[in-house]
């Protein structure tokens, strides 16, 4: 159950088909895979046996460099009889060399059509748009991820997951409505997942708290970045080291949230960010080791004050 401040309650209530899932999922696919990922429509796949299939869409994630198979589900469908056996079937028919090439083809078309899209890939990844069909095609040479929003997970859907070769990511879509009517619906936080995987690529874990208690960062440090679209004056934000996060305008969240709030006051239309650590700098830290108490040190544009 959820609830509001001012007392309205929200409780959990079934998806009533699974069409609604997968229009909730193609509404808002950029709070699972990134502002710079691009849903492709649905088309039919084939293996190279001939045998036909429809994903509910691929996934190309230009700043991850990945790519994902879209597959939306409900609980009540069976792992082994529905799920497991369609995306095998999926799995195949993209590993296909006409179906790779079919993927290319409908990214470069979806993107000429999203010319929003095409500013932010160049001004921020400096992904040029001649460039755009290689880029695609390089990551489509990785093995694709398999993406799994569902309500809920049937029995043994995590354990066939754990064994597949490809990565399968399980999504819970949840679900809540009030008595009048009104809907909330619970989506995975995005930004937690980056930042888990950004400290496990640096042998790091547990985030803020272990960096803090490590001594690499103390409470009560101000961080520091500048954000701002390509040819504008840059906005400067700060906020404050804190044990379980960054303070900033009296509020405590995650090193990704917080730089996304101060973000969104530049541009509202961003809904990810990683905190940690991005292409070209702007968050808030990276997981380096500082100068000694009394200096500032300066990791591209990130400045870290000893007060």
């Amino acid at each position: 159950m959820l609830f509001t401040p001012t007392g309205t309650f929200y409780s959990k209530v079934q998806f009533k088909t699974e069409e609604e899932v997968e229009k909730v999922v193609a509404r808002n696919f950029k709070l699972l895979f990134g502002d710079y990922s691009i849903l492709l429509p649905k088309s039919l796949i084939r293996t190279s046996g001939g045998k036909g299939t429809v994903p509910d869409g691929i996934i190309v994630d230009f700043k991850g460099n990945r790519w994902f198979i879209l597959e939306v589900e409900r609980g009540d469908h069976e792992t082994w009889g529905h799920i497991a056996p369609q995306v095998s079937k999926q799995l195949v028919a993209v590993m296909n060399r006409e179906t790779k090439n079919k993927i290319t083809e409908l990214c470069i078309a979806e993107i000429g059509k999203q010319k929003e899209f095409s500013k932010l890939l160049e001004s921020d990844l400096k992904i040029q748009q001649i460039h755009v069909h290689g880029f695609v095609q390089k990551i489509l040479e990785k093995d694709p991820i398999v993406s799994l929003p569902i309500d809920y997970s049937p029995s043994d859907l995590e354990e066939w997951a754990s064994m597949q070769k490809v990565d399968v990511q399980i999504q819970h879509i949840e679900k809540y409505m009030n008595g009048k009517g009104e809907v909330l619906y619970d989506f995975p936080d995005l930004e937690l997942t980056q930042e888990k995987e950004s400290l496990k690529a640096t042998d790091k874990s547990n985030a803020l708290y272990e960096i803090v208690k490590a001594g690499l960062l103390i409470v009560g440090d101000v961080v520091h970045f500048d954000y701002g679209p390509k040819g504008k004056p840059k906005a400067h934000f700060e906020g404050k080291i804190c044990s379980d996060g960054i303070e900033v305008d009296g509020i405590v969240s995650s090193a990704s949230v917080s730089a996304l709030r101060c973000i969104q006051q530049i541009s509202p239309s961003r809904t990810t960010t990683n905190g940690w650590v991005t292409p070209w700098s702007r968050q808030w830290l990276l997981p380096s080791l500082p100068e000694a108490p009394g200096t500032a040190s300066f990791f591209g544009r990130i400045r870290i004050e000893r007060n």
